[in-house]
């Protein structure tokens, strides 16, 4: 069974800090992300300055969406355009999750694929601007209808990857509803619980190929996304766990494994020696299963045969010990 793609979703957690940023990005790298994502966002492009806020917060609570959007919107395009660099140059993929048409088309040669935010599932303009690249998109499904899922998938292109989501901050892990994984094809995971191993391992084993967590450097910064966020602690955890359950699973392929060898000889019956047996031909009182597997298999014919050597009570019988007995053994292999 694959590992999920994992996305350390960084968003605004950098608090327009291009330091922190890159900070975030080896931390992430080092701690076995497979990309960083970021949200270009600027405050008034994206909400009106009335817009209520729709998301818990710590800290200094801001009042209006605007308000909130603007601490953290500090990096313009050329500063996502460097921290696509550093991503480069830690190893992970760059993803960017933007908002509006004009976004998409800067966006697009840095990125290996789309992220849409669930809020924007309805937005057709954004779904039709991103579908012309052609590229993967990742698309969140929080607080939307089959309907309108469908409706998006029409616009945008294949492959996209439905990624379950409940769009609330945080989310308890009893509203999760991981089962809804197991109707998308292909089929991912945007968290927002407090981070929690086995919401995030339950949404691999239905079936996620991805797996989207927000991921900051201290949970107990200020802001709506720090305190629900794994931190390089939580990821590297997340990993080693992944990996564990990865050698549960195994291959899925049916064999007999080499730790099995010795309980296959010797835990299996064969046909031995009822009591001290003479040259001649065998009974069924004369023979009798036992363990180990050394001998003749159950399934072969031994009654009526010709022992050609003595035998000592309760020693396995092998074909040599037969006369015509090892073409007939050659028949009947141990089942």
């Amino acid at each position: 069974m694959k590992l999920p793609y994992i996305i350390a979703e960084i968003g605004l957690n950098h608090g327009g800090s291009h330091t922190l940023a890159n900070d975030m990005i080896h931390a992430a790298a080092a701690a076995g992300a497979d990309a960083c994502k970021f949200q270009y966002v600027k405050a008034d492009r994206l909400v009106s300055r009335h817009a209520p806020t729709y998301f818990q917060q710590a800290g200094a609570v801001a009042h209006t969406q605007h308000e909130f959007f603007a601490r953290s919107d500090a990096i313009d395009r050329h500063g996502y355009e460097y921290l696509a660099r550093c991503c480069a140059d830690y190893g992970v993929d760059f993803l960017c999750t933007v908002f509006d048409v004009e976004s998409v088309h800067w966006i697009a040669p840095l990125v290996p694929a789309f992220k849409v935010a669930s809020a924007d599932i309805t937005n057709v303009p954004l779904l039709d601007a991103i579908a012309g690249y052609g590229k993967p998109v990742y698309l969140s499904t929080g607080a939307a209808t089959d309907d309108e899922i469908d409706t998006a998938l029409h616009v945008l292109p294949t492959p996209t990857t439905l990624l379950h989501c409940v769009l609330s901050y945080p989310t308890p892990p009893n509203q999760a509803q991981l089962g809804i994984i197991r109707d998308y094809l292909p089929a991912g995971y945007s968290d927002h619980t407090l981070f929690n191993l086995d919401v995030l391992t339950t949404a691999w084993l239905l079936g996620a190929t991805v797996i989207e967590k927000h991921f900051t450097l201290d949970k107990t910064l200020p802001g709506n996304d720090h305190y629900h966020s794994m931190d390089p602690t939580d990821l590297r955890a997340l990993v080693a766990k992944l990996k564990e359950l990865q050698a549960m699973i195994g291959d899925g392929e049916k064999r007999v494994l080499p730790i099995e060898e010795a309980a296959r000889l010797n835990a299996r019956q064969s046909w031995h020696a009822a009591r001290y047996l003479a040259p001649g031909i065998l009974t069924a009182a004369d023979v009798v299963l036992k363990r180990p597997g050394t001998g003749l298999p159950p399934n072969f014919p031994i009654v009526g045969q010709y022992l050609n050597r003595a035998v000592a009570a309760d020693s396995p019988i092998y074909a040599m010990s037969l006369t015509g007995g090892l073409a007939e053994a050659e028949k009947s292999p141990i089942l």
